[in-house]
């Protein structure tokens, strides 16, 4: 086997067997964990063929106890990677035993959470290889590299596959022992792209070992692992089981879900010190402003306990605990809810010039109708400022509804005289455009049109460019681009300001910045701008009820987020009243209404209450909406979501696949609507297949 290492010894390559880094230079220990470095000869494989079936075509990674090649079976055309254990670590005898022992025991498992080994053989030059299943995705580690922390519920996803992926194992009598981030694969299966494949059970350990199978590998006495991640029974040499991968585990999630690591030290001495004697900070310490609920913070630290008997005691009773939390976590748990669909304006007499917008706040009109929406009832039998002076005095409004797909009218300023120069009649048509692609789900298509209307609009200084900005904004906030989307709103609100300080549109504009920094986590931001919103729409008095809707549905997104989920229903029956009284009980309103309470029910465990709401809306929107409006997905998803909850599996499976199948017509593959069915398809069919 060739060797390519340089002869100069100050830049050979060295690796930390303990947390698999390499390193050039003078150094002898990891500056990491102290840990002795050990010199690595390099080799160059690709173009060879092991055992006359691998094609080696690259190296694709290097490990504390081997590299990782791309090769390919020459007979079956099939793709592999292959682990070639390192040639410096040949000549010892207990390195050759324990990836032997790799092989056997990852051979040994049949789980579709734990990555499959096909083959195991050895060099004519004596090192030996493992053939496993080649993965194309990330690590665990690259997605939280740098502090990043990933969105809960998502995170529950991954920690509950990784919970089953090592159930499996541990029933079949192993222990990975250096479960770390970089060790669990994120790759794209079907509709999830989160599905979690285990890899690297290199220092695995047997449960129960017959008499001499472990030929001493991990005798007491013996440290393996990665010391960020490590037991306190495995920093003290101490007997290991199961429970020290629920501790590993534990200190994953504490990780992920927090961006920051439960234990750090400056060496290895250090760490393992801190893993025996020292409890993680809690999360209202280093992360006061995730509001990481309180339930998964303590299925975190009870799987971190320092004593095993204090952890749970199986990965079964831990995966039951993730699954309860699973469902109370705001977020994709339900469906996403508050991209809002915009109305179209309908043309008088046949002349552009005379259009009007229907559904303006300020004027609180019937929807326009046909496919693409329906005539309401314009009765005013309630006192909607009343009603919000009563929820604004009260302490706790509190507001939810992941939702407001309350149609908000876009003012665009197109009710505005706009029979000027040419110019002003194709920005307003660019903007009519958009609006229809955006109400299709073509956000790409949307945005490209509108940003087309804002250089024309600025060349000309066009009062339509506070419309554009708005429009613009909806769009990035739809693609879940929140930061962009609170940029174009706020210059839209500064425009209608510097064009008149028409407080309506200023509320319009107001009620979305809330919803954008509520979506980044800036509360105390969002329930000013919000609460503002609802202060000027109410003040207008008039036909405004709807628009305060709006602006309860807003707060209401911003309070779920916060678990106000009691005061939360109460509010959104003030609204679903107050739209439906003035939108009509069969609107697109009112569908959307009714999802957002649906939505408040079911997170507060009511799902008897939160079923019907849901089929209500689902039946409006298939009544009076095109069969591919994404709008109609998201009730399909919102009763997936339901029956999910509810362990009604087959009927929630039903739900999100005619969801998907309108989402994958109608939408981009990066659209955030998408990516969520998918999880929760993912998810679903995860529990139907471990039921």
């Amino acid at each position: 086997m060739p060797d390519t290492g340089s002869g100069n010894a100050g830049n050979q390559k060295k690796i930390c067997v303990a947390c698999s880094k390499e390193y050039v230079g003078e150094m002898t220990v990891c500056p990491a964990d102290g840990t002795t470095l050990t010199p690595l000869k390099e080799t160059d494989l690709v173009g060879t063929v092991l055992g006359d079936r691998y094609e080696i075509l690259e190296l694709i990674g290097d490990g504390a106890m081997g590299q990782v090649y791309k090769a390919k079976h020459r007979l079956l055309k099939r793709i592999v990677a292959v682990k070639m254990m390192h040639p410096n670590l040949v000549s010892g005898a207990a390195a050759l035993k324990r990836f032997q022992k790799e092989a056997e025991l990852a051979s040994a498992l049949n789980h579709p959470n734990i990555l499959t080994v096909y083959d195991f053989g050895v060099t004519d030059g004596g090192v030996p290889y493992l053939v496993m299943a080649f993965l194309e995705g990330t690590s665990l580690a690259e997605q939280i590299a740098g502090g990043t922390n990933l969105e809960l519920k998502r995170s529950v996803h991954i920690f509950k596959q990784v919970s089953l992926g090592l159930a499996h194992a541990h029933e079949n009598g192993v222990v990975h022992r250096d479960l770390k981030p970089s060790n669990i694969m994120l790759v794209q299966l079907d509709n999830d792209p989160d599905f979690v494949k285990i890899v690297d059970f290199g220092i695995a350990k047997l449960l129960t070992p017959t008499e001499g199978e472990t030929d001493n590998l991990t005798r007491t006495g013996e440290v393996f692992g990665s010391p960020p991640y490590m037991s306190p029974e495995q920093c003290r040499a101490l007997k290991v089981d199961a429970r020290s991968d629920i501790y590993a585990l534990g200190c994953v999630m504490y990780r992920t879900v927090s961006g920051k690591q439960p234990i750090t030290g400056h060496d290895l001495i250090e760490y393992l010190y801190k893993h025996v004697n020292e409890t993680p900070a809690a999360f209202s310490i280093v992360c006061p402003e995730l509001n990481i609920p309180a339930d998964l913070e303590a299925i975190i630290f009870k799987a971190m306990a320092k004593q095993p008997d204090d952890r749970y005691q199986s990965m079964g009773e831990l995966r039951e605990a993730l699954d309860h939390v699973y469902q109370g976590i705001p977020g994709d748990s339900l469906t996403r809810t508050d991209i809002p669909r915009l109305e179209i304006p309908v043309v008088e007499n046949n002349e552009s010039s005379q259009e009007k917008i229907l559904t303006a706040p300020a004027n609180a009109a019937p929807e326009s109708p046909a496919k693409e929406a329906v005539s309401s009832s314009t009765s005013g039998n309630v006192s909607a400022p009343t009603v919000a002076n009563s929820i604004l005095a009260n302490k706790k409004m509190l507001l939810i509804a992941v939702g407001a797909v309350l149609l908000i009218g876009i003012s665009f300023a197109l009710n505005q005289n706009s029979g000027g120069s040419k110019g002003e009649k194709e920005i307003e048509q660019l903007q009519l455009d958009a609006q229809t692609d955006y109400n299709k789900g073509a956000y790409a298509l949307a945005k490209q049109k509108i940003r087309t209307a804002i250089k024309m609009a600025e060349k000309t200084n066009s009062p339509k460019n506070a419309g554009n900005r708005y429009l613009l904004g909806m769009i990035q906030y739809a693609q879940g681009e929140y930061d962009d989307a609170q940029a174009n709103l706020e210059t839209a609100k500064s425009l209608y300001t510097a064009n008149g300080n028409d407080p309506l549109r200023i509320a319009e504009c107001e009620a979305f910045i809330g919803r954008a920094e509520t979506a980044v986590g800036q509360f105390a931001e969002a329930e000013k701008d919000l609460k503002h919103s609802l202060e000027l729409r109410t003040k207008a008095g008039g036909s405004n009820s709807y628009a305060m809707a709006d602006s309860l549905t807003g707060l209401g997104y911003l309070y779920m987020r916060q678990g106000k989920i009691q005061d939360a229903i109460k509010v959104l029956k003030s609204a679903l009243d107050l739209t439906e009284k003035e939108r009509g009980a069969d609107s697109q309103s009112t569908a959307s209404a009714l999802n957002d309470l649906g939505q408040a029910y079911q997170l507060a465990s009511n799902f008897k209450a939160a079923e019907p709401l849901y089929k209500r809306a689902l039946a409006i929107r298939k009544n009076k909406l095109d069969g591919n409006s994404p709008f109609v997905a998201d009730s399909y998803n919102c009763l997936g979501a339901l029956y999910a909850s509810t362990g009604r599996l087959a009927e929630a499976k039903l739900y999100y696949e005619q969801a998907l199948a309108i989402q994958q017509r109608t939408l981009l593959a990066s659209d955030p609507r998408l990516a969520q069915t998918r999880q929760q398809y993912a998810d679903v069919i995860l529990k139907m297949h471990h039921r």
